[in-house]
């Protein structure tokens, strides 16, 4: 996703310096937070999914394990936005990174970066799209056909499955207004203005934010209380993802840098450390 080609949104062509001068540091400390904060709990939310997809017994199937390998790129793609932006390169024409002063994400402004933009992403995206409406509304007319035939015959079993697979149904939609609000968003509504705020919530924002909500869905439709309360692990690493934040907000902070941040550091260290042990051992136990 880029600022960089026809297909993107655009940022005006000023000077970094200009750039800084319109932009207070309050400004910078808000937008990094909006992307850190929507990251974290994004992996939260798709950690929770991935779970969830691997302990629900009605998941054991291909529709799972599409929601399960989502999850993860899910995952993968929130990492970048959460610790820090990487830039892969192919060659030194070709390449994707993150622009800290205009807060969007650009392509090499070359012939390669152009391709990748265009028709890698761009194209690719609206592609998938398409063949995710198409199978949805086949979907749909099997439902209502099926529906018509089974209406006089219906038993237990079969009412049931029919719920699961309504189930299946209105996620994958779900899923794909997310995809459409993300790609609508990036490629269209973002290019209407230029100021940085519009552009970062209809580009980069939108971008995250349906990543994030992605892996809320998966978890709005299949979370089952007794999957978590027969097992301690996700408790475990989401304790271990909450403590580390803490440590982490508590070592940048200036306002604790006195005897009170080091006692809550020090408590922190603890509570990972018991969590480690219910992580890497009380649990291997349990499963034995």
């Amino acid at each position: 996703m880029s600022a960089t080609n026809s297909t993107s949104p655009t940022i005006p062509e000023n000077s970094e310096s200009d750039v800084l001068e319109e932009i207070g540091r309050e400004d910078v400390l808000s937008a990094a937070a909006v992307i850190f904060f929507v990251a974290f709990f994004g992996l939260i939310f798709n950690f929770l999914g991935i779970t969830v997809v691997m302990k629900n017994p009605i998941l054991k199937n291909s529709f799972g394990t599409l929601c399960l390998s989502h999850s993860i790129a899910n995952c993968g793609v929130l990492f970048v936005f959460s610790f820090g932006p990487l830039r892969p390169l192919i060659y030194d024409q070709c390449y994707i990174t993150y622009d800290p002063i205009t807060w969007t994400w650009n392509f090499a402004p070359t012939k390669c970066g152009f391709v990748i933009s265009t028709y890698t992403d761009y194209y690719t995206s609206v592609a998938i799209f398409c063949a995710m409406s198409s199978v949805d509304f086949t979907t749909l007319i099997l439902l209502v056909t099926h529906r018509k035939h089974s209406h006089f015959t219906s038993n237990e079993e079969s009412v049931k499955r029919r719920k699961v697979e309504i189930r299946f149904f209105m996620q994958s939609c779900l899923q794909g207004i997310l995809f459409f609000y993300e790609i609508f968003n990036f490629y269209y509504v973002s290019t209407l203005n230029p100021n940085q705020w519009y552009v970062f919530f209809t580009a980069t924002f939108a971008w995250e934010i349906c990543h994030c909500l992605d892996g809320f869905v998966v978890v709005l439709f299949h979370f089952r209380r007794r999957i978590f309360l027969a097992d301690v692990t996700p408790l475990c690493f989401f304790g271990l993802l909450l403590n580390a934040l803490a440590v982490l907000i508590v070592l940048r902070s200036p306002h604790f840098v006195k005897s009170y941040g080091t006692l809550l550091c020090s408590h922190l260290f603890l509570n990972i450390l018991s969590l480690l042990v219910w992580f890497l051992w009380v649990t291997p136990l349990t499963y034995t």
